[in-house]
């Protein structure tokens, strides 16, 4: 009878304590899906929306085709833009750079750094990793203190941003990378 009872006051001790952690635990419902054409999986802590847009970038236009989630007033998004068939490298690099330089500009960012990194592949295969730019930018767009933690990396015909924002009270570092770190390639 006394094995009960302790098992029982474990149970309810369990569950006390299952409760209690659900209770501090972030709205995130991380999921793992495909993103900007299928050329990246990534995952999202929340259920996404895509729109598409036309983005001022590098002197003409293209359609900006940007897929968000929103999570206590942070932003998690993967961004493509598909560029002209008839580009040659320096233009590509022209582009890259406007599109960072727009995120910096938008974050009204004082504060800027920039490292190379590599993205993996998805699965198991032996493709080599894809070059980056791993991106870190400060500001106070509204009054309040923001960042950004975003990786853009230009593959094939498509340049892709994905980028975790917003201020700095709802979204941790933590789980900016989680967001950064999960994207792959296809």
């Amino acid at each position: 009878m006394c094995n009960i009872t302790r098992r029982r006051g474990l149970l309810a001790l369990a569950l006390v304590a299952s409760g209690l952690a659900g209770a501090c635990t972030p709205a995130l419902n991380w999921r793992e899906m495909p993103a900007a054409d299928g050329v990246v999986i990534v995952a999202f802590p929340a259920r996404p929306q895509t729109e598409t847009r036309t983005l001022p970038v590098a002197g003409s236009s293209a359609p900006f085709t940007l897929t968000t989630a929103q999570v206590d007033g942070a932003i998690f998004a993967v961004g493509h833009i598909v560029l002209p068939a008839a580009i040659d490298a320096a233009d590509r690099d022209r582009y890259r750079a406007a599109l960072e330089d727009g995120l910096a500009r938008n974050l009204q960012a004082t504060e800027r750094t920039r490292r190379d990194v590599q993205i993996r592949a998805a699965g198991h295969g032996t493709r080599p990793p894809v070059p980056a730019h791993e991106l870190e930018f400060s500001g106070s767009p509204n009054g309040e203190p923001a960042w950004l933690l975003a990786r853009v990396v230009l593959v094939g015909d498509r340049l892709i941003e994905v980028a975790a924002l917003g201020p700095r009270r709802a979204l941790s570092e933590e789980t900016a990378r989680t967001f950064i770190d999960s994207v792959r390639m296809q």
